[in-house]
């Protein structure tokens, strides 16, 4: 916990996430808890993804959740999570954008006095640009950011390996 991050070391984190979100998703393996606290940096400034604790893996004939009985950690939860529907890849993705706002405006999207309160504004309202916290952070970082965290799933990027090809 080191508050804020320049926004280009940010992204270098982000991007090695995504690998490795693109390597699990390949084998359909969905994490649904993506935090600040389940991404560990080693000392050569390396990212780890840990804590698959509530995974869900996908195939042909099972869904299997690892812990169906956690849900999660709300402020990172996409809206589609939110609304108790079906969490797969651009879930993982919107949970990211979260972190990825959080590494660089030193702060969390939303926050509200009720768990329903933040439910609701994960659901309807709008990431606000990165960069009235960062000024430093370029236009791009918002459009990046606004990707990651569009309300449609549809709307992020279309893969892992895509939002890190971006990155």
């Amino acid at each position: 916990d080191r508050g804020a991050l320049p926004w280009d070391e940010a992204l270098r984190i982000g991007e090695q996430i995504a690998q490795g979100l693109a390597a699990a998703h390949g084998k359909a393996v969905f994490h649904r808890d993506i935090k600040p606290g389940n991404i560990l940096l080693d000392g050569r400034g390396h990212a780890y993804l840990t804590d698959f604790g509530i995974a869900k893996v996908v195939n042909a004939d099972t869904q299997l959740t690892v812990d169906g009985s956690r849900l999660g950690t709300p402020q990172y939860m996409a809206p589609e999570r939110c609304e108790g529907k079906d969490a797969g890849a651009a879930s993982d993705i919107y949970a990211l954008g979260v972190v990825m706002y959080q590494c660089i405006a030193g702060r969390l999207p939303f926050t509200a006095e009720t768990p329903a309160g933040l439910l609701d504004q994960i659901v309807t309202e709008a990431i606000g640009p990165v960069s009235r916290f960062a000024g430093s952070a370029p236009r791009d970082v918002d459009r990046l950011i606004a990707w990651m965290t569009e309300k449609a799933p549809r709307h992020r990027p279309s893969s892992a390996q895509v939002l890190a090809d971006a990155m």
